[in-house]
């Protein structure tokens, strides 16, 4: 590992930079390539398909990129209104489907058996990966890497790794000129690698939206999949990072397991087999004039008619998914022992937690999920007043967006303990 002299990585959010890579796109088709779409598909009664846009943390971060230049965004087929879709379009002959009036993007799906999406999503994406790089595992005892585990990987994991590089290489050969792909998130961790070895001159960018955890941790999974991990990401020829120490991270890691990866600290670049690999870090803001047309359009102010009901003389707000990474639990026993602390707010405060339930396929999640419940519980019988119909905490469950925002407008704490 580098020592304290080494230059430290900086953000690349230039104008200048920021102004070519508008450039290059003006120049080249872009592909967006991630697990889940920009929008989910409904069939309704009468056959026809109805869309609604996605509101996960990736789809919101990267449309906000795309709006301006129409890419085709490669996704998988998640719903059974998904796969419809997708049939009917292989039916029709139709290679892209146009979202929206003139067209924000075209849409292009991976369609995998319900079984092998389990085995990618379910079981290696979620919770392996993501409680892995979330520092989430009870190391001692778990991850256990039973043979369950290691056909989820090459049954579900490599080979839906395999159908996305297959569908990027398809879109790339109906471009005029050579695409700049982009590459989401932990899903797709040896995408990359695939491509490389079939199309050697593809422009290859893939973004880490979570942390990178530190190379020691990552010895949780066995050798073969740390090395193919790294090994997939240095097919590209970027790759981004929230935060330079997570770059950084990534660097120490490629370092311990790519067998004869060459790391320069200094210039944050890899070079393995012949090919160098820029380490960038890029933090991801939000589109602020989309969250604000949204905050105060029609859909959040009907939520103003009723969301007052929950505040009190104080109001603490949260906003999350129902997922570990997100400490919630901790945050309402942090707020017990603040009541029982100080008395005289008993009665003038209370805790709005707006959540949204996620990943309920995965035990994980719905183990959280209940132990968010229970301490909500567990609070609000120890303190509410049956004289006054006072409780502290309220939870809202359920999705809805325009609803988070509204109440986002009106609080005197926002609590944000995530662990990571």
């Amino acid at each position: 590992m580098p020592n304290d002299s080494t230059q430290p990585l900086a953000p690349d959010t230039s104008e200048s930079q920021l102004g070519g890579i508008d450039a290059a796109l003006n120049d080249r088709e872009l592909i967006i390539v991630s697990n889940r779409g920009p929008v989910t598909f409904s069939r309704q009664d009468d056959g026809t398909f109805s869309a609604r846009k996605g509101s996960g943390g990736v789809v919101t971060a990267v449309t906000a990129v795309a709006r301006e230049h129409q890419p085709i965004w490669i996704a998988a087929a998640m719903t059974e209104g998904d796969r419809g879709r997708a049939e009917v379009a292989r039916g029709q002959g139709e290679g892209l489907i146009d979202f929206g009036k003139p067209p924000e993007f075209r849409l292009r799906f991976v369609v995998t058996e319900p079984d092998r999406y389990h085995k990618y999503y379910n079981v290696i994406s979620n919770p392996l990966l993501w409680f892995l790089q979330h520092y989430l595992w009870d190391t001692p005892r778990s991850p256990d890497i039973t043979h369950e585990i290691w056909d989820a990987w090459n049954e579900g994991y490599v080979a839906v790794n395999r159908l996305f590089a297959a569908e990027v290489l398809a879109a790339c050969a109906e471009c005029a000129g050579e695409p700049i792909v982009m590459l989401q998130d932990y899903h797709l961790y040896l995408t990359a690698g695939l491509i490389r070895q079939q199309k050697p001159d593809a422009i290859l960018q893939h973004f880490v939206h979570i942390p990178w955890p530190d190379p020691d941790y990552w010895r949780l999974l066995p050798l073969a999949m740390r090395q193919q991990i790294c090994e997939g990401m240095l097919g590209n020829d970027i790759v981004g990072f929230q935060t330079r120490e997570h770059a950084r991270s990534f660097m120490y890691t490629c370092e311990a397991y790519a067998p004869g990866a060459e790391i320069d600290y200094a210039t944050s670049r890899v070079t393995w087999q012949g090919r160098q690999t820029e380490v960038r870090v890029y933090p991801i803001s939000i589109d602020t004039a989309s969250v604000r047309r949204t905050a105060y359009g029609k859909e959040a102010r009907a939520h103003d008619r009723y969301l007052p009901n929950y505040w009190n003389e104080f109001t603490v707000l949260r906003v999350d998914r129902a997922e570990p990474s997100k400490n919630i639990v901790r945050g309402f026993q942090a707020f017990d022992r603040f009541l029982e602390a100080h008395k005289e707010f008993q009665g003038r405060v209370n805790f709005v937690a707006i959540t949204v339930p996620s990943r309920m396929d995965v035990l994980e999640y719905q183990d959280y999920l209940d132990d968010v419940s229970a301490v909500v519980g567990r609070i609000n019988a120890k303190y509410a007043n049956v004289e006054t119909g006072w409780q502290p905490i309220h939870l809202i469950m359920g999705e809805n967006y325009p609803r988070a925002l509204a109440a986002m407008k009106w609080y005197d704490v926002l609590l944000v303990n995530s662990i990571i």
